[in-house]
């Protein structure tokens, strides 16, 4: 059975210097009341709420909303466990926790603080909350009917679980939240001490509330869960980490440099930025494609060469670049297409992450230096036997665009072509790697 309680500590993965302060004061007084500290990281640099806390506690576990799933220790007194439960992680958190302590944050917030109180585990509100949520007005049903409904549209974004999916409707919401709301209290950031001790007043327990619910694909992460938070060493009469005052601005600065979160939602300037893009660099390649295509053509039924102009510079091209051209323009096309659809799909479910924003920048360069090597492979007869076809403009443009559309797919016939693919089997198994050494030796 565990002893000691779960706390967790909700709140934004960006927030002003003075919640990054409260926060990490928290992580110290729970760590100093013998609690076991709960968030959704597993850094103690970075800036945002888990992580300031983190940095302050001895002994925490950080549930992630992606990753392979998995259950490690940290060599800080932690515990990382990876879910891949996308937005329902916060769902999972709460039920995981015997209590929250929650500092101001965005939606994700807000979805953690309505799973808590649905779920019935007491709630310190610190820092401002009851000007957003206020529990005692007197239309507090109609204040729980909408916290219900942002929480389940939320959720609604993520991938379906089926052991989560229906307590998170809003729905399940409303009546867990009508039925009877547990202990809850408001706090300024400054008395961060006062809440921690609230929360040690209210939490019923040992036996504690707090369980890991028995979620597919998380059985292996949840026994290790199971068997750390029964060993984890009292810390109770433990003195307090020394105090550390909130990094200055340009040390947050460095720190989202040195030590950014893949998996945290990208920020709206990057999103606008990823999406015009898309957008320019889908007008510009119809543009230049249009223009590259009607060149091709007037130079197969020219025998003396077509004078043209491009980017303000008049030259007299051969058919073999333009072909080229025409090759790289339909896989930047092709790519567009293909990084319009993923980003709309991500986007309207609120998946886009941060650390995906290079794949959407590299990625038409990506497909135009296979389109272009896949065409020379045609030209060489490596995809079958060479013709007049192979050479024209529409093998470029369905060469270019496949190349676009499924880069990954063209790369691995590409490796096929070449006779690469037993070579990449004997990177895998040494059973393999021998055979191969074998032959070559001649032996």
């Amino acid at each position: 059975m565990r002893t000691k309680p779960i706390i967790a500590v909700f709140g934004s993965t960006n927030p002003p210097p003075q919640v990054q302060a409260c926060a990490q004061q928290l992580g110290s007084a729970l760590s100093g009341a013998g609690c076991i500290l709960l968030t959704g990281g597993t850094g103690s640099n970075g800036p945002s709420v888990k992580d300031r806390a983190i940095a302050g506690s001895r002994h925490w576990v950080g549930v992630r909303s992606a990753g392979p799933a998995d259950a490690r220790p940290q060599k800080n007194g932690g515990l990382a466990i990876w879910t891949d439960l996308r937005g329902k992680r916060n769902y999972l958190e709460a039920s995981m926790c015997d209590a929250a302590i929650v500092l101001p944050g965005d939606d994700g917030t807000d979805s953690e603080l309505t799973s808590a109180l649905a779920l019935n585990r007491p709630v310190a509100l610190v820092g401002g909350w009851r000007a957003k949520f206020d529990l005692d007005a007197a239309d507090r049903p109609a204040v729980l009917a909408g916290i219900a409904e942002r929480a389940a549209a939320l959720f609604a974004k993520s991938p379906p679980v089926a052991e989560i999916d229906r307590f998170v409707t809003k729905g399940a919401l409303c009546r867990a939240l009508g039925s009877q709301l547990p202990s809850y209290k408001y706090f300024e950031l400054s008395e961060a001490a006062d809440a921690v001790e609230w929360i040690k007043s209210v939490v019923p327990g040992p036996p504690y509330a707090g369980t890991f619910l028995p979620i597919a694909g998380l059985e292996n992460a949840r026994k290790r869960y199971e068997t750390w938070v029964q060993q984890a060493p009292e810390t109770a009469n433990a003195p307090d980490p020394a105090p550390v005052d909130p990094p200055h601005w340009w040390q947050r600065l460095s720190l989202r440099r040195r030590l950014p979160n893949p998996s945290a939602s990208m920020p709206a300037a990057e999103r606008w930025a990823i999406g015009i893009w898309i957008v320019m660099l889908s007008a510009l390649g119809l543009i230049n494609l249009s223009w590259a295509w009607a060149l091709a053509e007037r130079l197969s039924g020219s025998k003396t060469g077509v004078r043209t102009h491009w980017l303000g510079q008049a030259f007299t091209p051969q058919k073999a670049s333009i072909l080229l051209l025409v090759v790289v323009l339909s896989a930047v096309l092709g790519s567009c297409a293909t990084l319009a659809l993923t980003f709309a799909h991500r986007a309207g479910y609120g998946m886009l992450e941060r650390g995906w924003g290079w794949w959407y920048i590299t990625r038409p360069f990506t497909a135009s230096i296979i389109g272009v090597l896949a065409f020379a492979l045609l030209q060489a007869g490596f995809f079958g036997s060479s013709n007049a076809t192979s050479s024209g403009l529409l093998a470029a443009v369905a060469i270019g665009g496949l190349a676009g559309l499924f880069t990954d797919q063209l790369l691995q016939k590409m490796r096929t072509a070449l006779g690469l693919t037993a070579f990449l089997k004997s990177a895998k198994d040494p059973g393999e790697t021998k055979k191969i050494n074998a032959a070559g030796s001649g032996s």
